[in-house]
């Protein structure tokens, strides 16, 4: 890839159809352990989704490790049932996830008290702060400040790819919900893919010591 006169990479459009495409053929080289590690994500928030108190802590630790095993699968590396109880395997780990987890909650909820457009708006810009933990062992400040900086200049794009997520989603509950084994590892695959496309064009800062 080229880089222009001020060192940064030329901008580059992320070409959702092809972003499907290449996921989909990932979903389908390890369908059944995609599926099954779907059932046991909503299983698992169903089930204790009735303890309120619970349910907070609960949400990060599923979301968490569905997206560590998701990442392992698409790099055909096997996964197993540690994984998808990652944050909770280290204190220090867990306390980040929540912190960071904490964190994004209290920011975009400022932002929707303001108005609606602020509020999703900073959901967007803040989406991948939660992922960074395990992407880029980055949590708290630091995480929200590194996915504001992924999101640059690409926010639209995250924001349409959203919608366009949520009408696969919604063709897969239309299928009898069954559908939805599907497309949701599917759009976990895409959102990972988009992950790797923002690293490219908005590499991470260096800290100045």
């Amino acid at each position: 890839m080229e880089a222009t006169m001020s060192g940064k990479t030329e901008k580059k459009d992320y070409r959702f159809n092809e972003a499907l495409a290449f996921s989909w053929g990932l979903l389908k080289k390890n369908m059944g352990a995609f599926i099954g590690l779907t059932i046991l994500a909503v299983v698992l928030n169903i089930a204790l989704s009735r303890f309120f108190i619970f349910s907070f802590f609960v949400s990060t630790i599923t979301f968490l490790g569905y997206f560590v095993c998701v990442n392992k699968l698409r790099k055909n590396t096997p996964i197993d049932y540690k994984d998808f109880f990652w944050s909770v395997t280290n204190m220090d780990r867990f306390l980040k996830s929540i912190w960071t987890y904490i964190l994004t909650t209290i920011v975009a909820l400022i932002g929707y008290c303001l108005l609606i457009i602020p509020g999703i708006y900073v959901s967007v810009l803040l989406f991948y702060a939660n992922f960074l933990l395990f992407l880029e062992d980055t949590a708290g400040v630091p995480a929200l400040k590194r996915s504001k900086e992924l999101n640059q200049g690409y926010w639209f794009t995250l924001f349409f790819l959203f919608i366009y997520l949520a009408f696969i989603n919604l063709a897969g509950l239309l299928f009898l919900g069954i559908g939805l084994f599907v497309t949701l590892p599917l759009s976990a695959l895409v959102l990972l893919d988009f992950y790797d496309f923002l690293v490219i064009q908005n590499p991470k800062t260096p800290e100045v010591i």
